[in-house]
């Protein structure tokens, strides 16, 4: 829920509407990301009903990096569900370049790494990619003889690129003897509100779960120039916060979209992906509008302070969004190194995000990180729902016992 109150007026900060910098529109690598965003969102938060926070460009990255070692249909699958077959690889530098340039206003940094077992060798033209992708030299670790290590040493890069706010993006027993490779990307953000809220205003107000259940939270207030407009399409209300002003008039915003009926979000997910972007764009682009339908306007703005992470394999996630191959016996990662890719697969995929939301500013950390392993030789059965049960005398073929096990239970 937002409160606010607004009233239009002619100018912000001495400048007039017409002399506020607006952002272009979305870049041919940006709307790749985007599209993708919107598919995660769909495919993570419809039926969650907990917090959610993700890095759709930190695992979109991860995917980008991953695909110069792909052939067949895992590579037909993965480009179907990104679309990087249909960018100019100088589209997507030119998109990261613009996003993670130095700033003396803010900061964000972006690091990838690729950590190999010693008895891999990366193929020449997967070097060359990764090359072009500027990411350094692989570096080796002892999967097979010091899983743990290597384990430890993966997160230690992460927390160090992370300013400490991902401490263990793969846990233990996400490496094991036949992991032959992982993946990371890590990304840091801290940025503060070009007009921050007063710590003094700060209250503890009710927040509407649902039409049915209030509680009560630490909310922040500021009467300031905001982006805000009705959307009917999806009644709801939209508002942007922008940060601190950078080498453009406000390089980063937060938008928040908070449905008129509390905790419903049916309208943001039943028309599908593809018209829930065009939605939101529709949305983003009115409240940059110069001759739009609103105006910069004087809010009274409540919005509350908090912290949401996330942590989970997104293996499934993945699957659901039609990238299956890769995790299966299907895998096909002939391009990746010289010998042994007919055994290779993604084991894990491993994101976690962080994001604080206080009267400063917003401090955030997303990584991904994807496991690369040899498949087993032998057939792997894992009991792990519901079953029926026998107890057979062999000799008679006599069954003793009988029964189901739907919640196994050692009291």
């Amino acid at each position: 829920m937002i409160a606010t109150y607004c009233e239009k007026i002619g100018k912000m900060d001495g400048l007039t509407i017409d002399q506020v910098e607006l952002p272009p529109f979305e870049k041919p690598a940006a709307r790749l990301v985007n599209n993708f965003a919107f598919k995660l969102l769909n495919e993570i938060a419809s039926d969650n009903e907990d917090n959610v926070v993700f890095s759709p460009l930190s695992i979109f990255t991860s995917l980008a990096t991953l695909r110069p070692a792909l052939n067949g249909t895992s590579l037909e699958q993965l480009n179907d569900v990104t679309g990087l077959d249909t960018i100019r690889e100088s589209d997507m530098n030119d998109m990261y370049d613009g996003i993670f340039k130095k700033s003396s206003s803010y900061k964000l940094k972006q690091a990838s790494r690729i950590y190999v077992d010693r008895g891999i060798r990366l193929s020449r033209s997967y070097r060359t990619d990764l090359y072009r992708m500027k990411i350094s030299r692989a570096r080796r670790l002892d999967f097979r003889r010091a899983p743990e290590e290597s384990r430890n040493k993966i997160n230690k890069y992460v927390k160090k690129r992370t300013r400490k706010l991902i401490k263990e993006l793969v846990p233990v027993g996400a490496i094991s003897s036949a992991t032959m490779m992982y993946l990371v990307n890590a990304i840091y953000l801290k940025a503060k509100w070009d007009i921050p809220f007063q710590k003094s205003l700060t209250r503890m107000r009710r927040f509407r779960v649902s039409n049915n259940e209030s509680i009560r939270v630490e909310t922040m207030i500021s009467k300031n120039t905001f982006c805000t407009r009705y959307s009917a399409e999806w009644a709801c209300q939209v508002m942007q916060q922008t940060y601190k002003r950078g080498e453009h008039i406000y390089s980063f915003s937060f938008v928040i979209m908070s449905p008129h009926s509390a905790g419903n979000f049916s309208r943001f997910y039943d028309d599908g992906v593809t018209t829930m972007q065009e939605k939101m764009t529709r949305a983003f682009n009115k409240i940059w509008t110069r001759r739009g339908n609103r105006q910069q306007q004087l809010c009274s703005v409540k919005l509350p302070k908090f912290k949401v992470d996330y942590a989970e394999n997104i293996k499934e996630v993945l699957k659901g969004l039609g990238i299956r191959d890769i995790f299966s016996i299907n895998a096909d990662f002939s391009r990746l190194s010289v010998r042994n890719n007919r055994e290779l697969y993604v084991s894990e995929a491993r994101h976690s995000a962080v994001l604080s939301a206080d009267e400063a500013g917003v401090e955030a950390a997303g990584a991904t990180a994807f496991g690369i392993s040899l498949r087993s030789t032998s057939l792997q059965v894992t009991v792990n729902k519901p079953f029926i049960f026998a107890l057979r005398h062999d000799p008679s073929g006599a069954l003793i016992f009988v029964g189901k096990i739907v919640r196994p239970s050692v009291g």
